[in-house]
């Protein structure tokens, strides 16, 4: 199984799932300001303690349509659970209305 790994704003997540397309979401939670600076050294501390604020938003706003959210010390671990959580919600089957058109 192949899939496409997109950045999109959670507004457009909130759209696929009503219009009845349930992407697997995963929202990768920084943990800190130090760990979004690790990840991208040209980036400011204001910079990141921009990101990580809007990280926190994010989260809080559209919390119910993230399938997952994982946190991790490095980008390894991170990429490791998102994998695992992928794989564990591909196989999933979803059901839909049979008076759907698509």
């Amino acid at each position: 199984d192949k899939h496409c790994i997109l950045d999109v704003s959670g507004n457009a997540i909130k759209r696929l799932q009503a219009a009845r397309i349930y992407p697997i979401a995963v929202f990768v939670r920084p943990r800190d300001t130090d760990f979004i600076m690790s990840v991208n050294r040209k980036m400011t501390e204001e910079q990141a303690r921009k990101s990580w604020e809007r990280a926190c938003r994010l989260e809080n706003e559209f919390f119910e349509y993230f399938t997952a959210i994982v946190e991790g010390d490095n980008i390894d671990s991170i990429y490791e659970k998102v994998k695992q959580i992928i794989l564990d919600n591909s196989s999933k089957n979803i059901w839909v209305p049979s008076n759907e058109n698509f």
